[in-house]
């Protein structure tokens, strides 16, 4: 949640405060961030963990950008960071 807090701030969102379950957060995510540089991330996580077996001590590693990148037809940023 820090890490949420202070990446908006450093956005120029000087005043926000992280709230659980938020109406707001795709909103703000779809101003303010940027949809393959977290895919890029989050494949880059993935490859971290790919020796490891034991899912629990891969925090965090939901794969849910598997999804997204379907979703959004962005399949191709999660192919080319796997074959860097």
């Amino acid at each position: 949640m820090k890490l949420i807090e202070k990446n908006f701030k450093e956005k120029g969102l000087k005043d926000y405060i992280y709230k659980k379950n938020s109406t707001e957060m795709y909103s703000l995510l779809e101003k303010y961030a940027n949809r393959e540089d977290a895919i890029k991330h989050a494949v880059n996580l993935e490859n971290h963990y790919a020796d490891q077996q034991n899912y629990s001590t891969q925090n965090p590693c939901t794969k849910v950008h598997k999804l997204v990148a379907e979703l959004f037809g962005l399949q191709k940023l999660i192919d080319a960071e796997n074959y860097k």
